[in-house]
């Protein structure tokens, strides 16, 4: 909230970034050369999608 304020965004779009349409978690377990194993969480947050299917990662390419 704090950094809604500091940009001046209007309540709705405030409102929008605060409750996500969509949270994905995952946990992937894997094992380490040493033989233990090692348990990672993922998470993917979707705020939007009035545009169309959301896209997701990083693009390198100028293009995408």
């Amino acid at each position: 909230k704090l950094a809604s304020r500091l940009l001046g965004l209007d309540s709705k779009l405030e409102k929008s970034l605060l409750i996500p349409f969509r949270e994905i978690k995952v946990e992937c377990t894997i094992p380490k050369d040493d033989g233990t194993l090692q348990s990672y969480i993922g998470f993917r947050v979707q705020h939007d999608n009035a545009r169309g299917p959301m896209k997701g990662g990083i693009r390198y390419h100028p293009e995408v």
